[in-house]
């Protein structure tokens, strides 16, 4: 996934694609999803403590 997003945080942001079954050990996670001009849903998961990036997820 060659997924660039630029925004609040660092310049940059490297995410993994984890398994479909993959889930949070521990801890909460926040999300927010946006739809891009292209249709398709971009949802950012997060930290809601330091508001470190989790992971990103395209929904086509």
């Amino acid at each position: 996934m060659g997924l660039v997003i630029t925004g609040i945080g660092p310049s940059y942001h490297n995410p993994v694609q984890p398994p479909q079954d993959a889930h949070v050990t521990s801890g909460e996670v926040c999300s927010f999803t946006k739809t891009a001009d292209s249709g398709n849903e971009l949802t950012r998961h997060f930290c809601p403590n330091c508001c470190s990036a989790v992971l990103a997820a395209i929904h086509r």
